[in-house]
């Protein structure tokens, strides 16, 4: 028998699986422009695939949190800190389990 990692066990509430289809949405959206294509940018979370260049992430991040639709002032665009740093934990959980997951 396999131990079970706990991590996987773990219920996702409502609002965080909103949030990462939210994230997943915008990495696909800006990576497919990038890179040129719909399926270039599925297979950069495809288990084993390399990362995009450091440049494209941070450019990545960057225009995700100064395009963004702010909650707090509506109807100007740009993300608080927190909601940023909240963007960015969520990218890095997305790409960490692609890149664990052949490992798993």
């Amino acid at each position: 028998m396999t131990r079970v990692d706990v991590r996987h066990m773990k219920h996702i509430v409502e609002s965080t699986a909103k949030h990462i289809i939210k994230c997943e949405m915008l990495w696909m959206v800006y990576f497919e422009y990038v890179l040129g294509s719909a399926e270039a940018a599925i297979a950069t979370l495809t288990p084993g695939a390399e990362l995009p260049a450091m440049k494209e992430l941070k450019e990545f991040v960057r225009l995700s949190a100064v395009t963004g639709i702010s909650r707090l002032k509506p109807g100007t665009l740009g993300w608080s800190k927190r909601t940023t740093e909240r963007f960015c934990a969520c990218i890095h959980a997305l790409v960490s389990q692609t890149q664990l997951s052949d490992n798993l």
